[in-house]
């Protein structure tokens, strides 16, 4: 038997809608998984007593988890792009802690006192990795620290 063009044009569309409705089901899906997993990882920023954060090797301060304040007195927004420099109670801390990057290529447990907004010093505990740019060189550090007093 012998289609017409008009029952086969007919026949394709139904496919490529068909097809097309499964497409959107399945990205539906994927977009409501990708929703939870955002709002899942918001809850942990805003609400983990671990502060994430990444900062140029530089010392400028490209992200830093919300809670931070909760810790340094400090809010997440009047830190981002500021210099580290003006946090470390001693200034060789940071190189010191660069360097340790460098050799190890991550920091594990390492310690450091930074001043919070009021000025007292805090004793924090660093993990972190070095993160590179598309040509491969080393660009920020990316970690966690958690106040250890």
């Amino acid at each position: 038997m012998q289609r017409s063009v008009q029952e086969l044009f007919a026949a394709d569309k139904l496919m490529f809608f068909n097809h097309n409705k499964n497409m959107k089901k399945t990205s539906g899906k994927i977009k409501k998984e990708s929703d939870s997993s955002s709002k899942k990882l918001n809850f942990l920023l805003n609400h983990s007593p671990i502060i994430c954060f990444e900062v140029s090797l530089e010392g400028t301060i490209l992200f830093v988890s919300p809670t931070i304040k909760a810790i340094s007195g400090y809010s997440d927004a009047e830190l981002l792009n500021r210099s580290m420099w003006n946090l470390y109670v001693d200034m060789n801390a940071r190189e010191k802690l660069i360097e340790t990057l460098f050799q190890k290529g991550v920091l594990d447990n390492y310690q450091v006192t930074l001043k919070d907004k009021s000025e007292q010093q805090r004793l924090c505990r660093i993990d972190a990795i070095l993160l590179c740019n598309e040509q491969g060189q080393p660009s920020s550090l990316f970690g966690t620290f958690i106040p250890l007093d």
